[in-house]
């Protein structure tokens, strides 16, 4: 099933050190969202990915530093069909 990514969101514990370690060792550049708490990592002033601390209660409930990768389909429900014949669940 082929896709495409078009966007990641980075949860951590600590948002400045990761926002110094994706600027330095990938090259993203940092740029304000316009959402509290939210940083838009950018690649030649293309968005890229975003960054947020691991909300509070989502850590109360055991939600631990994650990646979350945005997979782009042209048809939702074909693909959800596709999923479930090769055995995914939704």
């Amino acid at each position: 099933m082929p896709s495409n990514f078009f966007w990641y969101d980075a949860m951590t514990t600590d948002t400045a050190a990761a926002t110094k370690f994706y600027a330095d060792v990938v090259g993203w550049v940092p740029q304000e969202s316009g959402s509290p708490g939210y940083t838009a990592l950018t690649v030649g002033g293309a968005g890229v990915a975003g960054l947020m601390a691991v909300p509070e209660d989502a850590a109360a409930m055991g939600a631990r530093p994650a990646w979350v990768g945005y997979i782009h389909v042209n048809d939702v429900p074909t693909m959800m069909e596709a999923i479930r014949e090769a055995g995914g669940k939704i």
